[in-house]
């Protein structure tokens, strides 16, 4: 019987790499015939534009990944079953038939299309067998940071193929070292120029590297501070049991992100978005066009088809979303202008918050004089209401400001998914890991130094008489205790308020520093999340933000858009002030981490089809 391979590409087949239009215009291909498949170009091209259309994340995965509102710096109204402690093994999910469809798609193609070896360009025909393995790269990558030990595959399984189907998992080790090796056969055989277009949207050399510097970051350092595989409880291995061939540990993963950030810095194809120090930061986020100087990998909006989305409406709504809200700690990581740390831990009146600070808190954190265009079309200035943050603070990334937005799909910024500033970071921190936590000066003016000069930030070097320790910092950290270098409180200060509320970051790097209970620990164990600061003169007369007046209520009332009831019984989901009748709001959410979490248990479901795979270690 002749087999057909159904691909859904939907509205994202492609003819035309210049025009962003002509991916959501073209019409579907619904059926392909598998055995005449793969023999040309465009056929290749086709099907590898079809992991696009499936794989390409959503407007809202960038900004409202749910690992950054459940994190130290982001209050939210509910937390997830796993910080609460009730999480199981049967609550489990991520290995159903369906979960793996997308690896099968992969390997079908990577089995199949030799046939078109001599029709394509050994370039050409390189550069899509790249394409192919930088997918199943970036689905191993997910598999194996969420469950740890997981079954390599490499083909297409057949029934025949039992001892695989039904057999153990492989090691972390055997799996990431496949996915490193799979990442620079297309670091090294994908095309940049031909694949790099206005909509930044095909997979190219450059997308690549950024995801191989992401990708090497993560395990170099997981694996340097985590002393075990937290699948089976072993030390980690330095040769694959199976051929004794040697494996890539953390120093090589360090080193290979090192090499991927410098192919692309010294490329010199991107810089960051510059201009005004006001505005530079958030045009990335809130332009309708990508900033193609920075953006490496991204998601357009397109007005003429109706490719819109409701980000703005997620940060604007009471019910549509967990309130995802900034706190005083997230704050307090903002450099003043000066390049030196706050000193008052925070006990300032919101008016004068922002003043003589870092410009991205002013492009991240709604600011006194924040305005936005209310329902009758008028540019007014913007309230914060109080139903709608846990902290008194409101973000402003990502948010198109206009009432129209606040409850629909009508948003045009497009979204970058892969941008520059990313490889500046993981440049500085595989550096640092690689040289005792120091980083040297060039390094240094090339990264965090560009950053903090795009918004306005005085760089100083940590390793100069004119820096000033951030003892605030060093004690959020645990410095002391974990050995933290200076350098490496100024990477974890750049990271948080570079990338808050961006892919996920915040819980991806607690993680990986093994510093993940940070989420219970928070501001001195405080149990909750802390806002504004609100002095006894506030709580007797209210106070302003942003030209409106608003007020907590002691031990009465309920909250509204003007208004903060103050429970101070510690309870989940209520308010407290530290002082009792005075100090720091405190939105109070207990959470619970274990060192299971830094994996997810391998789903009850799969392991009644195959006890073979067994349970994570320390969910068993």
């Amino acid at each position: 019987m002749k087999r057909i391979l159904y691909i859904i590409i939907g509205a994202a087949a492609v003819v035309s790499v210049n025009s962003c239009k002509d991916f959501f215009d073209r019409t579907p291909t619904n059926t392909i015939p598998a055995p005449s498949y793969f023999s040309n170009e465009s056929e290749i091209k086709m099907y590898t534009d079809g992991f696009i259309q499936s794989q390409l994340p959503d407007f809202t995965d960038i900004p409202c990944s749910n690992s950054d509102f459940y994190s130290d710096l982001v209050a939210s109204s509910k937390v997830t079953k796993l910080y609460q402690g009730t999480y199981t093994v049967a609550d489990a999910s991520g290995w159903a038939a369906s979960n793996w469809s997308f690896l099968r798609r992969v390997n079908y193609m990577l089995d199949n299309m030799e046939k078109a070896k001599d029709n394509v360009p050994e370039d050409i025909y390189n550069h899509y067998e790249g394409v192919a393995r930088f997918w199943r790269a970036r689905f191993y990558f997910t598999k194996v940071t969420t469950f740890g030990n997981v079954p390599w595959i490499e083909h297409v399984l057949q029934p025949s193929d039992s001892l695989i189907l039904y057999g153990p998992r492989d090691k972390r080790e055997v799996v990431m070292n496949h996915v490193l090796q799979d990442l620079k056969f297309a670091a090294n055989n994908c095309l940049r120029d031909k694949f790099v277009t206005d909509g930044r949207i095909y997979i190219n050399q450059d997308v690549v590297l950024t995801f191989m510097s992401r990708v090497c970051l993560y395990e170099g350092t997981y694996r340097k501070h985590h002393n075990v595989n937290y699948s089976d409880g072993e030390p980690w291995i330095s040769n694959d049991p199976k051929t004794g061939e040697p494996l890539a540990g953390s120093e090589d993963f360090l080193k290979e992100a090192v090499w991927a950030c410098e192919k692309l810095i010294n490329g010199g194809n991107y810089r960051l978005h510059s201009g005004d120090v006001k505005t530079a930061y958030s045009d990335v986020f809130l332009k309708d066009e990508l900033q193609k100087e920075e953006v490496i990998w991204g998601r357009s909006t397109n007005e003429s088809i109706n490719v819109r989305h409701d980000v703005t409406h997620y940060f604007n709504s009471p019910s549509y979303s967990v309130q995802p809200s900034p706190t005083k700690d997230l704050i307090n990581h903002y450099l003043k202008l000066d390049g030196k740390p706050i000193t008052n831990e925070g006990k300032i009146a919101y008016k004068d918050e922002f003043t003589d600070r870092d410009w991205r808190l002013s492009q991240t954190v709604s600011p006194p004089g924040h305005q936005y265009k209310n329902g009758a079309g008028e540019t007014v200035a913007k309230p914060v209401p109080f139903d709608q943050t846990h902290t008194g603070y409101q973000f402003c990334k990502w948010n198109q400001e206009d009432y129209a937005n606040y409850s629909n799909s009508f948003c045009t910024n497009s979204i970058p998914v892969y941008r520059y500033a990313e490889v500046l970071l993981n440049y500085a921190e595989a550096k640092a890991e690689l040289n005792g936590g120091v980083i040297d000066q060039l390094t240094w003016n090339t990264t965090i130094g560009a950053l903090r000069e795009r918004a306005g930030v005085k760089s100083i070097y940590p390793g100069s008489s004119d820096y000033v320790v951030d003892t605030y910092l060093r004690e959020y950290y645990n410095a002391d205790e974990f050995g933290l270098t200076n350098y490496e409180i100024e990477l974890r200060r750049e990271r948080a308020t570079e990338f808050v509320c961006e892919c996920g970051f915040r819980m991806w790097d607690l993680k990986r520093w093994h510093d993940a209970d940070l989420i219970v620990r928070r501001y001195r164990n405080i149990g909750g999340w802390r806002g504004l600061y609100i002095s006894e003169d506030d709580v007797k007369n209210g106070f302003d933000i942003n030209g409106f007046t608003r007020k907590v209520l002691v031990g009465s009332g309920s909250t509204t858009s003007e208004q903060y009831a103050i429970a101070n019984n510690g309870n989940n989901e209520s308010l407290s002030l530290t002082e009792k009748t005075h100090g720091f709001l405190v939105y109070n959410h207990r959470m619970v981490w274990e060192e299971k979490f830094y994996l997810t248990p391998i789903p009850q479901t799969a392991m009644n089809v195959n006890p073979k795979l067994g349970q994570n270690v320390l969910w068993e």
